[in-house]
């Protein structure tokens, strides 16, 4: 596998490491990413990358069977929510954990499919590969993330970072000369260490640093060696040259000499910026940064501002129906963006859940994929994300918890749209006593009607639902049945139990659950007391009632008072220094105490590792949109039963690279994305893959994307 190119600072010097997307050039500070084309962020100083044609994204419809990913392309619905990503945004599951943000960030070492189509988000960095970068975490806020990611593994962020320093800084305004070398060097000083050593300067040697830069010393010489107004670039303004920084040095201009006091902007583009914008130099126009602090700080509230520049303004497309129109930022999306949990116009204004003046609504936008929170009479949220618990009140959506974990199952076709189950609740909570979803406009009954023949518990899955356990008795197959019947010979209408004296034996079934513990550890009294305090502490002693775990019975110390947890094992006292730490059988083996409770039996013949263990059996959660499975799809809580849960993997981790590593990093990067091969005359070249050519693959080729899945039964994949 490459080394990341993140601290090869000279990597800029050779522009064939920087690979570029030729069907469109412009102005631009690196060349374009064909991710950057109709992203929503002007890259170009005109905005070719965001020409009009990119309406046409928002514009788009799908057919019914198909789900529209939020860049604007269709899928099959059968390919939504199926634990594989297919939209290049990925949309179609649920959203980004860190666990994924860590595969992309691997993208630079492979060439798969996954990472060549990964689209990034408004407010993130594309590197060109499929990693993608919070914007956020440009701009000092890296440190309160976890795994926290600020370069580009292939360097193209080096480039972008070098670009950005190197190309306006030397600019002055209002016949001006060029800036003083004093002056440049001290702007790239504040911008930090890693800006500083990219142009080959030792950070050692600044007059002022990030860290210092509020010292009187370091605004004098602002003062003296930088013009009155001048542009100087920082890494925050990703919309560079499009929209421009401009510093002010005047004794009336704030001691905060390091912020930039204008962000100036082509005028013809942001008519929706016109109205708190100003007219400085070259038709550029202007806003004072000073009215918008917050936007030094965090980069993406700019460009949620600035995506509005995206699509020209036209007051025809306010009353297009497949549009929504943000009123405070004059900014145009699709109707399917609102309400899809993902903010698109200032203030959230498409993520409220009422209407505003141009859009009527969900209903009257004929968005048929949201789903109506049953709580909540105005608050909406998309139906393919139901299990996000989005509503006000998670019994909204009890049902949709925890039931989509395979790509078949029942809870999966919901959230696609593709089936609508009448159940609303789990199974347990139908006709428990306890009132969860109340009568509505449109049906009268709740989950306590009709309750007369409904099953209340399930039998023999270890859990006493009833006060004498009636419903674990004569139970086959299990670990306690076997103790039960086999071990301790006890009948049908008995439960086994250790009796106060420590003697292995049995108890009927009307001294269980009378409230009277008449066995070690209160195991005719389940759940016991100690179970309902703390699940891991079962064993309840019983003179003042102290609960302790089921790996600290017969572990030779005594955690209950008068020492009830030993006297389950009396064989057990006299152990060697070996054994100490083990869990002695009666036969005199030792066995790991990770044995003990693994629903295995270690101890022959009488199983006593297995003893009481069922103190600690909990209830099971059992949906009926399992019902249809088998074998059963669930994930048990309990050690009584053992059943594996098997589901789709979206991804796997990248396949290494043919070509071996070397010394030099910059060697195994020549051919970029590609492979090195060596031909018969000695000679290297590059062997490109299909996203990429050139003479060292630096070239993004045009691409176009056809998955095609195959489904097999559910009875063939059981085989």
């Amino acid at each position: 596998m490459k080394d990341p190119l993140s601290e090869d600072y000279t990597i800029t010097d050779d522009i064939l490491m920087l690979t570029c997307y030729e069907g469109l050039q412009c102005h631009s500070t690196i060349c374009l990413d064909w991710r950057e084309i109709c992203d929503g962020i002007i890259n170009c100083e005109n905005g070719e990358d965001e020409p009009d044609e990119c309406l046409l994204l928002e514009t788009n419809e799908c057919e019914d069977n198909e789900y529209r990913c939020r860049y604007g392309m269709c899928i099959p619905k059968t390919f939504l929510r199926d634990f594989s990503h297919d939209c290049m945004d990925l949309s179609d599951e649920k959203p980004i954990s860190n666990l994924l943000r860590q595969y992309y960030s691997s993208c630079y070492s492979s060439s798969k499919i996954e990472c060549d189509f990964h689209l990034c988000k408004i407010n993130e960095y594309s590197c060109g590969d499929g990693q993608c970068l919070l914007f956020a975490n440009f701009a000092s806020l890296c440190s309160i993330f976890d795994n926290c990611e600020t370069q580009c593994n292939n360097g193209r962020d080096l480039f972008l970072r070098r670009n950005l320093f190197h190309l306006d800084i030397s600019i002055g305004i209002n016949n001006s000369s060029n800036i003083s070398f004093e002056c440049q060097f001290l702007m790239l000083c504040i911008s930090g260490e890693l800006n500083t050593k990219l142009f080959g300067y030792d950070y050692t040697k600044c007059f002022c640093f990030n860290s210092n830069k509020e010292d009187e010393r370091c605004l004098k010489y602002f003062r003296h060696y930088c013009p009155t107004l001048f542009v100087g670039q920082t890494f925050i303004n990703i919309l560079y040259p499009f929209g421009k920084l401009i510093y002010n040095n005047t004794l009336n201009s704030s001691s905060k000499w390091y912020l930039p006091t204008y962000l100036c902007h082509k005028s013809n583009r942001c008519l929706a910026l016109s109205s708190i914008s100003f007219p400085l130099f070259n038709n550029l126009s202007c806003l004072d940064l000073h009215k918008f602090p917050d936007w030094i700080d965090e980069p993406s509230k700019v460009l949620m501002r600035f995506s509005a520049c995206g699509i020209t303004y036209n007051p025809i497309l306010t009353t297009d129906k497949r549009l929504f129109y943000c009123t405070k930022s004059m900014k145009i999306i699709s109707k399917h963006k609102f309400l899809d949990n993902s903010p698109d116009c200032i203030d959230d204004e498409d993520e409220r859940y009422i209407s505003n003046t141009t859009t009527m609504g969900v209903a009257n936008a004929n968005i048929i994929d949201r789903f109506k929170c049953w709580s909540s009479r105005n608050r909406w949220v998309p139906r393919w994300l139901l299990d996000l618990k989005l509503c006000l009140l998670n019994d909204d959506v009890v049902l949709y918890d925890d039931m989509c974990i395979a790509a078949s199952d029942i809870g999966c076709q919901f959230l696609r749209g593709l089936g609508s189950p009448s159940l609303m609740i789990e199974y347990q909570k139908n006709c428990d006593s306890i009132l969860i979803l109340s009568p509505n406009n449109e049906t009268n009954e709740t989950d306590e009607t009709n309750c007369e023949e409904w099953p209340k518990y399930r039998s023999c899955d270890g859990y006493w639902d009833l006060k004498n356990g009636d419903d674990e008795l004569n139970c086959s197959n299990t670990i306690t049945s076997y103790i039960t019947r086999t071990i301790s010979k006890c009948h049908e209408n008995e439960h086994y139990c250790i009796h106060q004296n420590g003697t292995m034996g049995c108890i009927s079934k009307k001294y269980a659950g009378d409230y009277i513990d008449h066995c070690l550890g209160g195991t005719d009294e389940k759940p016991t007391n100690c179970f309902y305090t703390d699940a891991k502490k079962p064993f309840e002693c019983s003179v003042i009632g102290e609960c302790i775990s089921l790996s600290s019975i017969c572990d030779g110390e005594f955690q209950c008072s008068d020492g009830q947890d030993e006297m389950v094992c009396p064989w057990s006292h006299n152990r060697t220094e070996e054994q100490l730490y083990m869990f002695i059988c009666k036969n005199g083996t030792g066995i790991l105490r990770k044995k003990q409770c693994d629903g295995i039996i270690d101890c022959q013949p009488d199983a006593e590792d297995e003893w009481l263990c069922d103190l600690a059996y909990q209830k099971i959660k059992d949906y009926f949109h399992f019902i249809e499975e088998y074998p059963r799809l669930l994930r048990i809580d309990s050690p009584h039963q053992i059943i594996k849960s098997t589901f789709h993997q979206s991804i796997q981790l990248p396949a290494d690279d043919f070509w071996e590593p070397s010394d030099d990093t910059r060697a195994e990067w020549y051919c970029n994305r590609g492979l090195i091969v060596t031909t018969r005359s000695s000679s290297i070249e590059c062997l490109c893959p299909p996203s990429y050519y050139g003479q060292r693959c630096e070239y993004q080729s045009e691409r176009i994307l056809i998955t095609l899945r195959i489904d097999t039964p559910a009875s063939l994949n059981r085989h």
